[in-house]
């Protein structure tokens, strides 16, 4: 073959890796939420992007029946930090959108991240 070797290889489906590599995530108990919780995750550094390249660190996460795809920059952090920061963010999310609910008597936030984070204002009443 002439000219430079490609920088990336074939395409890979994210959603696909939860079937076809689950024998390679890591089994762990996790604080989510304020309780101990059994997860399993898979880590996978990957290049992304078009023509400028980056590395992500990608977490795959199974969590009580929910699949997620967790995405960071810092390739230096651990994905049980990754999961730890996740959750924070969607517990202040969550109750952004409680307090302005309450203040303007409807949601201010889309719709999509009230299905992703949909069953967390339970949670987080119920603390």
């Amino acid at each position: 073959k002439r000219g430079r070797p490609p920088k990336k290889g074939k395409d890979v489906k994210l959603q696909a890796l939860f079937a076809s590599q689950a024998e390679f995530f890591t089994q762990t108990k996790l604080t989510m939420y304020g309780q101990k919780t059994a997860v399993s995750y898979l880590r996978k550094d990957l290049l992304w992007g078009k023509e400028l390249y980056q590395t992500p660190r990608f977490v795959l996460l199974n969590y009580n029946g929910w699949q997620s795809i967790l995405a960071c920059t810092n390739l230096i952090m651990h994905p049980e930090e990754i999961i730890k920061l996740y959750c924070l963010r969607f517990k202040t999310a969550s109750q952004y959108e409680l307090v302005t609910a309450d203040a303007f008597g409807q949601s201010q936030l889309n719709q999509p991240l009230r299905t992703r984070t949909q069953g967390v204002g339970e949670r987080l009443l119920a603390e």
